[in-house]
């Protein structure tokens, strides 16, 4: 948004005042409740349905279902919404306690279903208006790759064949955004989408069943491809990169690169056209012009003024990662922003703006 705006947008302004008088009085905390709880109805029936499912299972490969990111367990002391509880299964805990009790939802530390190494306590919680689930690839437990994955954007890819559209998706987990639009209706309609992708997965569908617009886009790249085959395919191929441990040193701050020059004098540079074009993997010793990140995360791991230099290494490893990706598997390319996928002789080449000297 550095460049433009949607100030000037007069339809969202005319939006915005309907949703101001919807939400007058208590009918914004009703409408809020219901959403919540619907939510918290949802992470219910897919964690059950995790259970059922695995429990009939009849193999490893099969002994699956996503997951809600959410505790494994709880435990209250103290709470002004329910009684103590000690390690009680998240969805056993009463639908009433969960839409008021934010330690339902807390990123406590040394909890292991959120993967943070370093959350202090009351620092964070998950949105109970975020429906995040959790894609099989990677163990929550010892934060290492699983023997086999289904990468989230092929989840995603799926649904969208079904009209229905996730707000974004990483490796392993996908993200649905929960709204008063929302009706239980909806929910039902995902989920039962969700049982669908796992019949097709556990029975090993051909991939024109599966993502036939994606087969129709690119049918030299994934003519007789199963659903099963395309999956171990991108797993192994994120498994082994590391990816995760590539994402983990770029936040790591003994891999901050050097500020070169302020933020201020990069983007002089870039608006005043100081600056070249080059690909990702010849700027080696240069000073970033604009931010760079892949979304999601969506956080920028470089910045204008950093110099690409030894410390930012990790960076380089990890967009190159991304764009050995996108040439493996087109048609499931994430969202990059400071960094321009060109057609170079038939193959995505990432290339950023970096200051002249």
């Amino acid at each position: 948004m550095l460049h433009c705006s949607t100030s000037p947008f007069y339809p969202l302004f005319a939006c915005l005042d309907v949703d101001a008088q919807m939400h007058k009085g208590r009918n914004g905390q009703v409408l809020w409740d219901d959403t919540v709880r619907i939510g918290i109805e949802t992470r219910k029936k897919l964690r059950a349905l995790k259970s059922k499912l695995t429990a009939e299972a009849k193999d490893e490969r099969t002994a699956w279902f996503f997951d809600p990111f959410v505790p494994d367990v709880v435990t209250l002391k103290g709470s002004h919404a329910s009684p103590d509880l000690d390690a009680v299964a998240w969805e056993d805990i009463p639908t009433d306690v969960l839409a008021r009790e934010q330690a339902c939802w807390a990123l406590m530390p040394g909890a292991r279903w959120h993967g943070f190494r370093h959350a202090a306590p009351d620092w964070a919680m998950t949105d109970p208006n975020k429906l995040t689930l959790i894609t099989p690839g990677f163990d929550r437990q010892t934060g290492e790759y699983s023997k086999f994955g289904i990468p989230a954007t092929l989840l995603a890819a799926y649904l969208r064949e079904h009209n229905i559209v996730a707000e974004k998706c990483d490796l392993t987990s996908i993200l649905f955004l929960l709204t008063p639009a929302v009706e239980p209706g909806k929910s039902a309609s995902l989920i039962s989408h969700l049982v669908g992708f796992k019949t097709l997965y556990d029975t090993d569908a051909p991939l024109e069943d599966v993502l036939p617009t994606t087969l129709a886009r690119y049918p030299e790249r994934y003519s007789g491809y199963t659903l099963q085959r395309l999956c171990d395919e991108m797993h192994q191929f994120y498994r082994e990169r590391n990816v995760t441990e590539l994402q983990r040193l770029c936040f790591r701050s003994e891999h901050f690169p050097k500020q070169a020059m302020s933020v201020q004098q990069a983007t002089e540079a870039f608006v005043g056209n100081r600056v070249d074009y080059l690909p990702l993997a010849k700027c080696q010793g240069r000073i970033a012009a604009v931010l760079a990140l892949i979304y999601p995360p969506g956080i920028g791991i470089v910045v204008p003024g950093e110099r690409f230099d030894e410390r930012a290494q990790p960076m380089l490893d990890y967009f190159l990662v991304f764009e050995e990706a996108f040439n493996r598997f087109p048609g499931f390319e994430f969202e990059v922003q400071g960094v321009y996928a060109d057609d170079v002789d038939g193959k995505v080449v990432l290339h950023t703006y970096v200051v002249k000297e």
